[in-house]
């Protein structure tokens, strides 16, 4: 879905502000005591967001109208490749319809929910790994270089060939998920720590910390020991990893027991999971296949804030040196 907004491309300054807007008024709105965006007429534009929402929206309306005079041409279902064509395809298949302000809707939904999320995480596994010591970059340059095209890996098979790279991405979203909190409510009466919240009470679970409390709570919630008994409250990228004799697997974590809240829980965990863990794992692979990654000399110390996601507060600026020829020649015999 990003592709048909084309963020890569559009240069647009102004488009740019209003996403960044956005995201900062969203975070403003879900800490504010006060609904002040819902007083009649001015609310929506106290904190701006309503003027960059506006934009945005007759910007994704005038991509819609600008696909609709050109659908005439595409007729091959081979040619969707977006978000947006493969859904205005398969509504004329079906023979059905959207009004275009559910269009819109879910275009505007998947751009924001998204595009940050997957963005930050992979910003983050790219600035961690720069970081690293241990060696992890280059085991998993070299679990990268034996897999036979990256484009033959998908979800199904992901977790055999790149059990290494999944482990890191893993304990990257444990430890930095990008979404720090979850907001709840309760339908019916419910007791929490002791107290009684009534009906209608919301809950801010601060997703960050839900994995890093007290070790005696390792077992409680689902997550494993690192292979040198690393606890909670460490990152290890190959917490996940299970190594017997020469074979290397990784476990799969789940949010039944509270260690891997990342994606959210049950009937409300993210639709989008498979898909934002392949794009970010497989962005990864493509770069360490071609580049050594590592900090820029003298980086300034980076701090993470919340915005829409919780971000760095500088630019990350790293260097991407291409790997040596012999690392890579293996790969091209093949």
């Amino acid at each position: 879905y990003g592709r048909d907004i084309d963020t890569l491309n559009d240069v647009n300054p102004t488009f740019k502000k209003d996403v960044d807007t956005i995201f900062r008024s969203v975070s403003k709105r879900t800490l504010s005591p006060i609904q002040y965006w819902k007083i009649p007429m001015i609310g929506p534009y106290i904190d701006g967001c309503g003027w960059a929402q506006n934009r945005l929206i007759k910007k994704l309306i005038a991509h819609v109208e600008e696909f609709e005079a050109q659908e005439e041409q595409n007729t091959a279902e081979a040619e969707r490749k977006t978000f947006l064509e493969k859904l205005m395809y398969l509504l004329k298949k079906e023979k059905t319809s959207m009004t275009r302000d559910r269009v819109v809707g879910n275009l505007l939904t998947l751009f924001l929910a998204g595009i940050d999320t997957v963005g930050t995480t992979t910003l983050y596994c790219l600035w961690k790994l720069a970081e690293e010591e241990s060696g992890l970059q280059e085991e998993l340059a070299r679990e990268v270089l034996e897999v036979d095209g990256l484009e033959n890996v998908t979800m199904d098979n992901i977790n055999t060939k790149l059990p290494r790279i999944r482990s890191f991405l893993f304990e990257i979203l444990r430890f930095w998920s990008p979404v720090r909190v979850l907001i709840f409510k309760c339908f019916e009466e419910a007791t929490l720590a002791g107290t009684k919240l009534p009906v209608g009470t919301e809950i801010m679970a601060c997703t960050h910390r839900g994995s890093r409390v007290s070790e005696d709570a390792q077992d409680t919630l689902g997550v494993p020991l690192g292979p040198n008994g690393e606890g909670l409250a460490e990152f290890c990228p190959r917490r996940w990893l299970q190594i017997e004799k020469s074979k290397v697997s990784v476990l799969q974590p789940t949010n039944v027991k509270g260690g891997y809240p990342s994606f959210g829980h049950g009937a409300r965990i993210c639709p989008g999971k498979d898909l934002a863990e392949l794009e970010v794992a497989l962005v990864l692979a493509s770069v360490i296949e071609k580049f050594s990654i590592s900090m820029k000399p003298g980086h300034a110390p980076i701090k993470i804030i919340a915005l829409f996601t919780a971000t760095p507060d500088i630019d990350i600026e790293l260097i991407m040196s291409p790997r040596l020829e012999k690392e890579t020649a293996s790969k091209d015999k093949k």
